[in-house]
C-alpha cells in the first residue's frame, strides 16, 4: 500500500518516516521547493521525545537541542507564564529548545535512512 502525505513539516516527517519504518510506501507532497531556513516552533517536549525514540532519533535531538531548564513567557511586557525546572529532580525530562529547520532535518534524514519515498529535490530524492 502506498500513502501520501501531505506537509513535509515535523507532524508530516514524522508520520512518513514512521510509516517507512514499518515498510509502508509514503511519498509526500510539500508546497515549498527547499527546506525553510526559518523556524516557526522551538520548543520539544520530553514526552515528544519518547516518541521519537522508536524512530531511533531521539539521541539525535538530545546532543543537538538545548534544555529549557526556565522558559518566561511574556506579550506587551505582561508576563504569560514562567517555568522554572531548574532545580527539579528530572532535570533529563525537560522541554528541549531546537529550531524547527533543524527539527524536521534530522527527521528528513531518518525518514531518507529509512527509505521512505520523498519529494523529489526537497528532500534529497
Amino acid at each position: 500500500m502506498d500513502i501520501l502525505n501531505i506537509g513535509a513539516g515535523p507532524t508530516g516527517l514524522t508520520a512518513a518516516a514512521t510509516l517507512a519504518s514499518m515498510g509502508v510506501r509514503c511519498r509526500i507532497i510539500e508546497q515549498r521547493t527547499a527546506p525553510s531556513e526559518l523556524s516557526r516552533a522551538v520548543g520539544i517536549m520530553p514526552a515528544t521525545i519518547d516518541a521519537l525514540s522508536s524512530l531511533g532519533v531521539a539521541e539525535a535531538f538530545l546532543a543537538e537541542a538545548m534544555p529549557l531548564k526556565k522558559i518566561h513567557i511574556l506579550r506587551n511586557e505582561r508576563t504569560l507564564a514562567y517555568l522554572d525546572n531548574s532545580g527539579n529532580d528530572f532535570k533529563s525530562r525537560v522541554p528541549l529548545g531546537l529550531p524547527q529547520n533543524r527539527t524536521e532535518a534530522i527527521l528528513r534524514d531518518a525518514l531518507l535512512e529509512k527509505g521512505g519515498m520523498n519529494h523529489p529535490g526537497f528532500l534529497g530524492g
